[in-house]
């Protein structure tokens, strides 16, 4: 079972958290436990932030890029654009010390990767998305195509 598929589980008992995942992904140059960290806190600020009651979606691209997804209204460009740094905070009144997205981005430069923020999400008029992409070690699998969902 994947990190990914473990770390969202622990949510999905109170929380609606989905995900696809390739069935034999690319192995990616990150610690595991780092990994799940970043995940974790992705997590849990889509549920903290999201519109209440609304799924968080975490996909896997074949290719390695993990997106976490979750209904909101729009993030303005100017909050969007300091969310990952120390102790920022979105409009929400939920709890938490805004550093989730900042030890995910801290987390994702030391392994080589990227954070992106993105509001509306990619493909939508409104939520958030996160974009946690890593390098890729070489290939061992031609499986890309097949996926695993979960729900």
């Amino acid at each position: 079972m994947l990190v990914i598929e473990l770390v969202a589980r622990d949510f999905s008992h109170d929380h609606p958290v989905y995900g696809t995942v390739p069935a034999d992904p690319d192995p990616v140059a990150i610690d595991p436990d780092a990994f799940a960290i970043s995940l974790r806190n992705l997590i849990e600020n889509a549920l903290r932030h999201g519109s209440p009651g609304s799924p968080v979606t975490v996909t896997l691209d074949p290719d390695g890029v993990l997106h976490v997804i979750n209904a909101c209204p729009v993030v303005p460009g100017d909050h969007l654009a300091r969310l990952a740094e120390r102790f920022q905070r979105g409009d929400s009144r939920a709890p938490g010390a805004g550093l989730g997205l900042t030890i995910a981005a801290a987390i994702a430069r030391s392994a080589g990767g990227t954070l992106e923020l993105l509001s509306p999400a990619l493909g939508r008029d409104d939520g958030f998305e996160a974009r946690f992409t890593l390098a890729a070690l070489p290939s061992v699998s031609s499986n890309k195509d097949k996926m695993h969902h979960w729900t």
